[in-house]
């Protein structure tokens, strides 16, 4: 009889400790935060950059933005802000150039 009740006892801690468990592994979601909605558009960033004049930049960061991207974006905040040179910088550079 009191191996009985120690099982049932050991039966109920366990199951309680594998629902707490399975509980916590669930990733914590709040019900009122906007859902991203696909993070930011690599080709839209280089067409901007390509329509106003930044033809280096926009084909480098063609190549390497999405690697640099974040895969998690703190407060779902998906604006990104870039310091690009003009083209004459590149032009004038002693580095060979894949534009002309």
């Amino acid at each position: 009889m009191a191996s009985n009740i120690a099982f049932c006892y050991l039966l109920l801690l366990l199951s309680s400790t594998l629902f707490i468990t399975i509980r916590a592994a669930r990733p914590y979601e709040q019900p009122n935060q906007p859902k991203p909605s696909g993070g930011i558009s690599v080709d839209l960033v280089s067409s901007v950059l390509s329509d106003k004049g930044y033809h280096a930049m926009s084909l480098t960061l063609e190549a390497v933005l999405e690697a640099l991207m974040p895969t998690h974006f703190i407060n779902h905040n998906t604006t990104l802000t870039l310091f690009c040179p003009q083209d004459q910088a590149f032009l004038n550079s002693k580095y060979p150039q894949g534009l002309h």
